[in-house]
């Protein structure tokens, strides 16, 4: 019971944090805006759900040819499920990523669905250090270097820095000492990197379709943001996802990031020359969207539960590498 009040703990901090944010602002004009803008909820779901397929095209190219095993429908529950996860859980994509080697590991094996995790995450690495640092320059245009812009910047170069990790990981041969007490573990290290080392990590391909989701995200803001009475500008809608990424690391323990994202939009208001309220809307409309999303995916996982798990394989070293390393 203890355990599960601790876990819960993370998600009551982001609904007080969000409840303050809305309380500082005025709830009723957050509610006012709100109400105006529920006639745009339909384009802004279409805008975030452009991401789940963009994400299962990159995954399925990432795949090679392994990608015949894996059927278009269960690609796309996948991905319903690993948006899920990534949009609501504490560890966001890192956790997403893990669910997806969890569903695909039984069609192409659990090696070689780790190794496409791997690639998959380090081409978002790359992907959003570009978004961000268009977003730091939309920043800069608008404020000036400021606290703002620096935010930005410091994402972009820890988004860099961990890319360089993952390669560092897939690429070493060196394996401590206390994981050779473990001969499974080890044997499964020892596959997964040949696996990733025959992997594409920075494949140019899925990476041009990471930068393409984000961008629907940006144009998912700047919507919202027309929708509370702001107008359309791309400048602050470019500026508000790299201020919703910088924020989202602050808030990564926070399902959802609820509250931490928030928080920074509505600080960030008035340097960007937006309403806090309408800037606390904002992030509630992107709240929304999500976990709307997210509940899709939740029913998605319940489908493949009831599904039963696929047939597995007991290795996927005898099937071609997915390409070259890129």
């Amino acid at each position: 019971m203890l355990r599960r009040l601790v876990g819960l703990l993370p998600a009551v901090v982001g609904v007080a944090v969000l409840v303050a944010v809305a309380s500082f602002v005025g709830v009723a004009n957050v509610g006012h805006r709100l109400y105006a803008a529920l006639a745009w909820l339909p384009l802004l779901f279409l805008l975030e759900g452009v991401r789940i397929p963009l994400e299962a095209i990159a995954t399925r190219r990432l795949l090679g040819p392994r990608s015949s095993r894996v059927s278009l429908p269960l690609l796309a529950r996948v991905h319903l499920v690993f948006y899920a996860v990534s949009a609501c859980t504490p560890g966001g994509r890192v956790l997403g990523e893990a669910s997806k080697i969890a569903l695909l590991g039984g069609r192409v094996g659990v090696p070689a669905a780790s190794a496409v995790a791997t690639a998959s995450q380090a081409a978002s690495l790359v992907a959003d250090a570009l978004v961000v640092l268009v977003g730091a320059g939309a920043v800069y245009e608008l404020s000036g270097f400021t606290k703002l812009t620096a935010l930005t910047l410091v994402f972009v170069v820890g988004c860099m820095l961990l890319a360089g990790v993952v390669v560092a990981a897939t690429r070493t041969s060196f394996t401590p000492r206390w994981v050779e007490r473990f001969p499974r573990v080890l044997r499964f290290l020892e596959t997964w990197r040949r696996a990733a080392r025959a992997q594409r990590l920075f494949a140019g391909d899925v990476i041009a379709l990471l930068v393409v989701a984000r961008v629907a995200q940006v144009l998912l803001l700047g919507a919202s943001l027309a929708a509370v009475g702001g107008g359309f500008s791309l400048l602050r809608a470019w500026s508000l996802l790299a201020l919703v990424m910088g924020g989202s690391v602050v808030g990564e323990a926070i399902p959802a990031q609820l509250g931490a994202t928030d928080a920074v939009l509505v600080a960030a208001a008035p340097t960007l020359g937006i309403d806090q309220a309408q800037a606390a809307t904002v992030g509630v409309l992107y709240h929304v969207v999500q976990l709307g999303w997210a509940v899709i995916g939740a029913i998605a996982g319940a489908a493949l539960r009831e599904r039963g798990a696929p047939p597995t394989r007991p290795s996927d070293l005898d099937a071609p590498p997915a390409s070259g390393v890129g």
